[in-house]
C-alpha cells in the first residue's frame, strides 16, 4: 500500500531555512534518467506533474511507491540536491498490533488496576511490548495467562497511558519490484544467501537457496585468493584445495588473474578439480626463488581429479621439480594449461596408471644441452600404464617417457637441444607403446650426454610407431632399439643435419636392441640442395638381426638408399627393372639373352621375370650375375622352332636370405 513521502504534505526550505516557493522537485528511476511518477491521492490515480512545482510555501503533496531518486531545484532550475529516497511503509508486513489503554476512557484506575485483557493472545510473554507512557517495561515479573496479563503491583499513579504491542513477526518492508538497487543497500550488507531462493530454467526444475546453488563450486577467491601477481596467495588456494577436499571433492575454480605462489607449493588432493579460464588468463606464477624441494603443485598417492586451462610461470624461478610434480598419481587428467619458462620439467609423473596430458603447451623460454622436458613420465617409483598423451605441443623442449600400453599421438616438438623430441625409455616397465601421427622437428645440436638430437628414440619393445614426421633434426628421424616394433608409414626427411639416418635399427645388447621389427612404407628421403641425411635406413652394427624391411622409399640421401650391416638382416624392398629384347626366331634346343644394369643388386639376390606376350612354352630366367648387374636367358625346349618378337621383359629382384634366417 502506497505512503506519504515523508508528510501528508511534504515541506521544503531553501539553503537559508526559507519556504522553497515555485521550486521544482524530479523524481526519477534510481541511478537513471527515467522519470518515475507520484501522485496527488493515496490510490495513486491523479499523477503529479514531474517535476512536482511547490506552491509560495514550499509545499506539496507528494504519494508514491518504492524508491526514488529526487532531484530538488529552486525556480530557477538551481539544483540543490540529488538525492535517493523511499516511502516509509510501502509493503510493511508481520502481525505487530497494538493494544492501548487510556485512564481516561476508564480502562484502568492508577494505583489500583493490576490486570489488563488484550484483543489477541500474545502466545507468551516475549510477543509484548509494554510501555506505561512513553516508558519500557521489562517482563520482570510480569505474567500471561492466554489474554489476560497480570503486573507484579498496580499500574502507577501518574500513568494516563498504558501501550502493550502484541505479536511474533516485526513489520519490515517489501520493496517494490526493481527498486531494490546498488545505491539502496549498503556495502557488505550481509544478505544471508540462505535467504534467497534459486530456481533453474526449464520443466522440472526444483527450488533450492541461492546458497546451496553456489555450494557447488568453490573459488580460490572465497579463501582470500587476490590474483594480483603481488601478493603471496599459496595459503588461500591451499585452503581452498583443503575445503573442496573435506566435502569429498568438487570443483575450485582461478578466476582471471595471477595467482603468486611461494616456492613451498601447494599441496594436491585428490577429486578436486581446477578448472580456469578459457583464455589462458588464470596464472599461477612461482615466486622469484628457488623451488628445491618442492615444485609448484605437488601430490602422491592421488587420485580422480582434473587441471584445466591454468597458466603455470616459472619464469622468475628456479628449481629441478616439475612445476606440477606427482608421484603414484592414478585416474587423473591434465588439459589445455600451458607451461612457460625455462623449467626442468613441465610436468613430472612419476608413477601411476590411467593418466592423460590432452592440448597443453610446453613452452621453455629457451632450449638447453642439460636436461629439460615440457613431459616427464618416470617409473622410477613405480610403473606407469594405460596413459594417453596427446595433441600436446612442445617448444624448445621435449618428452621423456617411460610407460607400457601407453598412446603417444597427434603432439608437436619443435627446436629442442637435449635427447629427442619422443624419447622412449629403455628398461622393463616400458614397452607396448602406440606413438603414433606426432610431429618432430628441429633438434638441433649434441647435448651433455653426447646425444645428437633426433625425433624418436624408442627402446619399448612391441610398439608402433606409425604416421610420425621426424624432420631437420640433428640426428636419426627415428632410431629403434625395441624388439618386434612396427615401424610403417613415417616420414623422414633432411635429418642428419650433424650426423644420422632416416630410420637406424639400433643394437645395445642381446636384450636391447631392434631386431626382427618392421619397417615398411616410410618415406625417408633428403631433398635439400647439400645432402645431410646419410642413409634412408641404416643397421647400427652388424648385430643387428632380423629386421624386415619393405615397400620404403628411400632416394636422395647423403651415402645412399640402405647401409645393411647386420649378417642376419633382411632388406627386401623388391628391385625392379625392364629392357627392351628381341629374341628372334629359337630353334629347339636354342636359347638367347644378354643382361642389363640394375643398382643395388647382389649375387645370391632372388629373381623373377616376366615377358611382354606369349613365350609358347619357352622358358625365361633371370639371374643376379655380379653386383648391380642382372641377365637373363630364353631356352627353347618344345620340340619346334618359336619365334617371339620384340617386347619388354620386366625383372624384380628381392634382396637375399640369409641362411640362419630360414
Amino acid at each position: 500500500m502506497p505512503t506519504l513521502i515523508p508528510n501528508a504534505k511534504t515541506y521544503f526550505a531553501d539553503q537559508n531555512g526559507r519556504p522553497l516557493a515555485g521550486g521544482k522537485v524530479y523524481f526519477y528511476l534510481p541511478g537513471t534518467e527515467t522519470k518515475k511518477d507520484t501522485f496527488q491521492d493515496r490510490a495513486q490515480t491523479i499523477p503529479n506533474t514531474n517535476p512536482v512545482v511547490l506552491d509560495s510555501f514550499g509545499e506539496a503533496v507528494i504519494w508514491g511507491t518504492g524508491t526514488y531518486r529526487q532531484v530538488l531545484t529552486d525556480a530557477n532550475d538551481n539544483q540543490l540536491w540529488d538525492q535517493i529516497t523511499e516511502d516509509t511503509s510501502g509493503g510493511l508486513i508481520g502481525n505487530m498490533t497494538d493494544n492501548i489503554f487510556r485512564a481516561a476512557d476508564g480502562d484502568f484506575v492508577p494505583g489500583t488496576t493490576t490486570q489488563l485483557t488484550l484483543s489477541a493472545g500474545p502466545g507468551s510473554i516475549e510477543n509484548t511490548w509494554i510501555y506505561f507512557g512513553p516508558l519500557y517495561q521489562t517482563d520482570d515479573g510480569i505474567t500471561l495467562d492466554g489474554t489476560v496479563l497480570t503486573f507484579p503491583s498496580a499500574i502507577p499513579v501518574g500513568v494516563d497511558e498504558v501501550t502493550v504491542k502484541i505479536g511474533s513477526t516485526i513489520a519490515i518492508g517489501t520493496p517494490g519490484a526493481a527498486t531494490v538497487t546498488d545505491s539502496s543497500v549498503a556495502p557488505n550488507a550481509g544478505i544471508n544467501s540462505s535467504k534467497l531462493s534459486f530456481l533453474q530454467r526449464g520443466g522440472g526444475a526444483v527450488a533450492r537457496t541461492v546458497q546451496n546453488k553456489l555450494y557447488e563450486i568453490f573459488s580460490v577467491t572465497d579463501f582470500g585468493a587476490k590474483g594480483d601477481g603481488t601478493t603471496d596467495d599459496t595459503t588461500a588456494i591451499q585452503n581452498a584445495e583443503n575445503a573442496v577436499a573435506a566435502i569429498g571433492g568438487g570443483f575450485l575454480m582461478f578466476p582471471e588473474g595471477t595467482y603468486l605462489i611461494s616456492n613451498t607449493g601447494i599441496s594436491k588432493a585428490s577429486k578436486v578439480d581446477w578448472i580456469g579460464s578459457a583464455n589462458g588468463a588464470s596464472v599461477l606464477k612461482a615466486a622469484a626463488s628457488v623451488f628445491s624441494t618442492a615444485g609448484m603443485v605437488n601430490g602422491s598417492n592421488l587420485s580422480g581429479f582434473e587441471i584445466d586451462g591454468i597458466v603455470f610461470d616459472f619464469s622468475a624461478a628456479s628449481g629441478d621439480l616439475g612445476l606440477i610434480n606427482l608421484s603414484m598419481t592414478n585416474d587423473y587428467t591434465v588439459q589445455r594449461c600451458q607451461f612457460v619458462g625455462n623449467f626442468k620439467f613441465g610436468v613430472s609423473h612419476n608413477g601411476g596408471d590411467r593418466f592423460i596430458y590432452r592440448n597443453n603447451k610446453f613452452l621453455r623460454t629457451a632450449g638447453a644441452t642439460s636436461q629439460n622436458q615440457g613431459l616427464l613420465v618416470s617409473t622410477s617409483a613405480g610403473p606407469c600404464r594405460n596413459g594417453l598423451i596427446e595433441s600436446n605441443y612442445h617448444l624448445n623442449t621435449g618428452m621423456d617417457l617411460s610407460c607400457q600400453y601407453t598412446t603417444i599421438r597427434d603432439n608437436q616438438t619443435y627446436n629442442w637441444q637435449f635427447g629427442a623430441g619422443i624419447t622412449i625409455e629403455q628398461n622393463d616397465l616400458c614397452s607396448d607403446l602406440k606413438i603414433i601421427g606426432n610431429t618432430n622437428i628441429g633438434g638441433a645440436g649434441t647435448d651433455v650426454n653426447n646425444t645428437v638430437c633426433l625425433g624418436i628414440e624408442n627402446w619399448a619393445p612391441r610398439s608402433q610407431i606409425i604416421g610420425n614426421t621426424c624432420s631437420a633434426n640433428a640426428g636419426d628421424g627415428i632410431s629403434n632399439g625395441g624388439q618386434d616394433c612396427q615401424i610403417i608409414g613415417n616420414a623422414c626427411v633432411n635429418n642428419g643435419q650433424v650426423s644420422g639416418n632416416g630410420i637406424t635399427s639400433r643394437y645395445t645388447s642381446a636384450s636391447i636392441n631392434g631386431n626382427y621389427s618392421t619397417i615398411a612404407g616410410n618415406c625417408c628421403i633428403d631433398t635439400q640442395g647439400s645432402h645431410t641425411q646419410s642413409y634412408g635406413y641404416a643397421d647400427f652394427n652388424n648385430s643387428v638381426f632380423g629386421v624386415f624391411l619393405s615397400g620404403n622409399v628411400f632416394t636422395g640421401n647423403k651415402l645412399g638408399g640402405e647401409n645393411i650391416l647386420g649378417t642376419t638382416a633382411v632388406a627386401t624392398p623388391m628391385l625392379h627393372g625392364s629392357v627392351s629384347v628381341t629374341p628372334g626366331t629359337l630353334a629347339n634346343g636354342a636359347s638367347a639373352g644378354g643382361g642389363f644394369a640394375l643398382s643395388g643388386s647382389a649375387v645370391g639376390d632372388m629373381c623373377v621375370v616376366g615377358y611382354g606376350a606369349d613365350l609358347q612354352g619357352v622358358k625365361l630366367s633371370a639371374w643376379v650375375n655380379s653386383a648391380n648387374n642382372v641377365n637373363f636367358r630364353f631356352e627353347n625346349n618344345t620340340g619346334a622352332s618359336v619365334s617371339l618378337g620384340t617386347q619388354n621383359i620386366y625383372i624384380g629382384v628381392f634382396k637375399r636370405f640369409n641362411a640362419a634366417q630360414l
